[in-house]
C-alpha cells in the first residue's frame, strides 16, 4: 500500500509538472508574439491566422490569440485526438501535442445576483453571486438554454489544452476549401446601414477618411482601399462594443489599423511599414517597445471579434446568393 501510495503521488507530480511545462511553453510563445508585435513577422502571422479560417475547422471558433499560437507552432489546422479520429485521421507515432489556452468560464444568474456582478470580473467582498450548476440556477430555476439573457458568463482562468497538428496526422484527406478572392466589404457596410461617401471634406480634418459615429457613415477623400478598411473597422468596433465611446483614442486606432492591415494583406496589399509607424504615433514615440506590444496584445481578441464578424457576414451573403441562384434554376 505504501509503495502504491508513493507511486500515485509521483504520477500526480509528473502530471502536474507536465501541465506546468506545457503552460510555460504556450506562455513563452505568446510572449514571443508580443515581442514581435509591430514587426513584419507578426503582421504576417496575424494575417495567416485569418487566412486559415476556411471550411469547418474547430480552430475557426478559437480566439485570435489561440490561432496565433497554432500558427507560431507551425500549423494551420490543429485538433484534438478525437476530432482527428472523426475525420478518419490518426496521430503519427512519436508525435507530440502543441498547446493552446482553453478558457474556463462560470455562469451566473443575473436575477439572483447583485447588479454589481456585471461590472466586476474579480468579485469583491459583499457582492452576492449565484452560480448556475449544470446550466440551471438553483434558486430561481432559470436555465441557460431557455433564458440566455438572464445569464452572465464570466472568464475565470485558462489552462493549457493539447491539440495535434495536421502535419502530425495521417489518414483520409480533408475536404478542399476554396476561399473567395475578395471580401465584399462595401456590401457589408451597406448591410450594416453605413453610408460610404467620397468627398473632399475629410481633407479639411487633416485626414483621408473618417467615421462619423453620430450619422453612422464613412467619409473618404481618397480611393485608397486601406483607408476604407480602417474606417470600416472603426464602424464595426462601434457596433460590437457598447463602450466604444469611452475607449481611449490609442486603443481605437490600434484596433482599426491592425484590422485594416490584416484585411489589406488578404487583398494583396502590404501596409506593414505604415501600420508600424501609425501605431507608434498613437502610442507615443517615447514609449518602450514592450508598452507598444502590450497595447497590441490587449486588443488582439477585439480585432479577432471584428474580423470574425466580417467573415460571418460574408458567409451569409454567399449563402444568400447561392439560394437565390437555386431559386432561379427552379
Amino acid at each position: 500500500m505504501y509503495i502504491e501510495h508513493i507511486m500515485s503521488i509521483t504520477t500526480q507530480q509528473t502530471k502536474d509538472q507536465n501541465i506546468k511545462e506545457n503552460k510555460e511553453n504556450a506562455q513563452n510563445i505568446l510572449n514571443n508574439i508580443v515581442k514581435e508585435i509591430g514587426t513584419k513577422n507578426f503582421i504576417q502571422d496575424l494575417a495567416i491566422a485569418f487566412d486559415v479560417k476556411g471550411g469547418d475547422k474547430p480552430s475557426n471558433r478559437w480566439s485570435l490569440s489561440n490561432r496565433l499560437l497554432m500558427v507560431k507552432q507551425g500549423s494551420m489546422d490543429a485538433r484534438t485526438f478525437n476530432d482527428w479520429q472523426k475525420q478518419g485521421r490518426f496521430i503519427k507515432k512519436g508525435s507530440r501535442a502543441i498547446y493552446i489556452f482553453q478558457p474556463i468560464t462560470a455562469d451566473y444568474c443575473l436575477k439572483c445576483s447583485d447588479k454589481e456582478i456585471q461590472n466586476n470580473y474579480y468579485f469583491t467582498y459583499g457582492i452576492k453571486t449565484v452560480q448556475l450548476w449544470n446550466g440551471v440556477c438553483q434558486q430561481c430555476g432559470i436555465s441557460k438554454s431557455k433564458n440566455p439573457d438572464d445569464v452572465l458568463t464570466l472568464f475565470v482562468s485558462a489552462q493549457p489544452s493539447p491539440r495535434y497538428r495536421y502535419e502530425d496526422t495521417t489518414g483520409k484527406p480533408l475536404p478542399i476549401f476554396k476561399p473567395t478572392k475578395k471580401i465584399p466589404l462595401l456590401d457589408i457596410a451597406k448591410k450594416m446601414g453605413i453610408k460610404v461617401t467620397f468627398d473632399e471634406g475629410a481633407k479639411n480634418l487633416n485626414a483621408y477618411g473618417y467615421y462619423n459615429r453620430n450619422d453612422k457613415d464613412i467619409h473618404l477623400a481618397t480611393t485608397d482601399e486601406t483607408v476604407f478598411f480602417h474606417e470600416l473597422i472603426h464602424a464595426i468596433d462601434d457596433r460590437l462594443d457598447k463602450d466604444f465611446n469611452i475607449k481611449s483614442k490609442p486603443k481605437k486606432e490600434t484596433i482599426a489599423q491592425l484590422g485594416a492591415c490584416v484585411i489589406a494583406r488578404m487583398y494583396g496589399i502590404e501596409i506593414i511599414g505604415h501600420t508600424q509607424k501609425y501605431i507608434e504615433m498613437y502610442i507615443g514615440k517615447n514609449k518602450k517597445p514592450d508598452q507598444v506590444g502590450n497595447m497590441c496584445k490587449s486588443v488582439l481578441n477585439e480585432v479577432g471579434k471584428i474580423l470574425d464578424y466580417i467573415f460571418k457576414e460574408e458567409n451569409k451573403m454567399i449563402k444568400k446568393v447561392k439560394s437565390t441562384k437555386k431559386g432561379v434554376k427552379k
